[in-house]
């Protein structure tokens, strides 16, 4: 796969300037769920795991679909540029305001700016599942495909295991 350019056509987006993305839709109401947040963030600021590839495993599971090695790894080669200048600056800067009152406002700019560049970054990895070969069939349960992604993208962290079952069980709900 080619390096992704940050740009989207405009003949696959509907009214409102967004891709019509149902692994985004997914995302928005599974991440809703009680408790599911604050197992994706703790696997993100623990184990260093990207939220929107964990949610894409999920999506994939909900669908019947194994994750596969090769698979993600073309993945993350198609979202890492971008998650790396624009989606993780913007976090980090977020979180060091956090703690300074003034920038209270701003933060929350910052908040809405940080979500965009989130949903930017599904609509890339939409755009791929698109375009990549098929995946294998499988049962639908989360927990095979989250393992998967915490096992290549958590390499070194020991403790994944248990907030992937957590967050898989919560997912299956």
């Amino acid at each position: 796969h080619k390096a992704a350019n940050f740009t989207r056509s405009t003949d696959c987006e509907p009214e409102g300037n967004a891709v019509n993305n149902p692994f985004w839709d997914y995302s928005l109401a599974h991440y809703r769920k009680a408790q599911v947040a604050d197992a994706c963030l703790t696997l993100q600021d623990d184990c260093g795991l990207d939220v929107n590839v964990l949610l894409y495993g999920a999506w994939l599971a909900s669908m019947g679909q194994r994750l596969q090695v090769a698979h993600l790894d073309a993945l993350e080669r198609e979202i890492v540029e971008w998650r790396e200048r624009v989606v993780l600056p913007l976090r980090s800067l977020r979180r060091e305001w956090r703690s300074y009152a003034p920038s209270a406002a701003l933060r929350e700019e910052l908040k809405a700016l940080e979500l965009q560049a989130e949903r930017e970054q599904q609509d890339l990895m939409w755009a791929f599942y698109g375009a990549a070969p098929a995946l294998p069939v499988d049962n639908g349960d989360p927990g095979e495909n989250l393992r998967l992604i915490a096992a290549v993208g958590a390499a070194g962290q020991v403790n994944w295991e248990e907030p992937i079952v957590r967050l898989a069980s919560l997912l299956a709900e």
